[in-house]
């Protein structure tokens, strides 16, 4: 009687366990998604929540948005989300410049400034292990002076941006940890 008393309440207790874990799940992702519509980024992907987030125009005191090797981080007034990257593709946000930078290395989409605003650049990146040519494109800066590019992982390349008769060129890799702002290519 007593052993089937005890698997009794076990399994009520693991039923009432998982109700609670279902309702725990459900809850995260109701407070998610409060927390994307309320930052405007609702119903978007990961892909497209960078490339939304690197084109806001004017800063948003209320929220942070980081792009590391491997998540988006944002953080509001209320809560805090992280977000897997794509599997097989690196984020790098690029600010070429002529007179003025500033150090970076993790890239914020909202608060990071670059000289060259609204400018458009021929932009070329090329495996250095197999001479292969990456992308090869033209890109328009946003109106905080950012390109976005998505690359592949686990790559040695090298870009290069070129404005008329003004170009740099710089390494870049998309490994683990590696650096996802670019501010160091000098356009002379």
């Amino acid at each position: 009687m007593k052993k089937k008393m005890k698997a009794t309440l076990w399994v009520s207790f693991l039923v009432v366990l998982g109700a609670a874990s279902a309702v725990t799940a459900w809850s995260i992702q109701k407070t998610e998604s409060a927390f994307l519509r309320r930052n405007g980024l609702n119903g978007l992907s990961v892909k497209e929540m960078v490339e939304k987030l690197d084109r806001i125009d004017t800063e948003k005191p209320d929220l942070s948005a980081t792009v590391t090797s491997r998540k988006l981080i944002l953080a509001d007034t209320v809560s805090a989300y992280d977000f897997d990257l794509p599997e097989n593709e690196f984020y790098l946000s690029v600010a070429p410049y002529e007179t003025t930078t500033h150090p970076c290395s993790i890239h914020s989409l909202i608060s990071c400034n670059g000289e060259k605003k609204n400018e458009t650049f021929t932009v070329l990146v090329t495996n250095v292990d197999t001479d292969e040519t990456i992308l090869e494109s033209t890109y328009l800066t946003g109106a905080k002076g950012f390109f976005g590019l998505w690359l592949p992982r686990n790559v040695n390349a090298t870009l290069t941006v070129s404005q008329e008769t003004l170009s740099a060129s710089g390494s870049v890799t998309t490994f683990d940890g590696d650096p996802t702002c670019l501010t160091t290519l000098h356009l002379v």
